[in-house]
């Protein structure tokens, strides 16, 4: 999940705004980005703006990977799901998404996904 979210930001992201974006600590960000780390799927670039930071940008052997993961995803979802039709799946997707928005909300964090 790490490495597709990173994937989408061409420009990589700090690992505060990785971690903002999935509900997580910092710390655990980073735990979790050094353990992907030996892969060579990403490199660590300065902030220009701020020395203390580091941009987490994906390589091209980390792009190289994310079909493989939306493959996963689908085919896990394709169990999950699989003799749903479109708008029960859209009904369920959402149900969860809110589902997910409310129990942040419960705990004290930003309500990352709009309603």
């Amino acid at each position: 999940m790490l490495l597709w979210l990173l994937a989408q930001e061409r420009e990589g992201m700090t690992v505060s705004e990785l971690a903002a974006r999935i509900g997580i600590e910092p710390p655990t960000a980073t735990r979790s980005l050094a353990r992907l780390e030996s892969g060579g799927w990403f490199r660590r670039e300065p902030v220009a703006t701020d020395r203390r930071q580091v941009r987490i940008v994906v390589t091209d052997a980390g792009h190289e990977l994310i079909p493989g993961i939306e493959r996963a995803w689908a085919e896990l979802a394709e169990q999950a799901l699989g003799g749903a039709s479109d708008e029960q799946r859209e009904i369920a997707l959402t149900t969860l998404e809110r589902a997910n928005d409310r129990l942040r909300g419960l705990v004290g964090e930003d309500v990352l996904a709009e309603e």
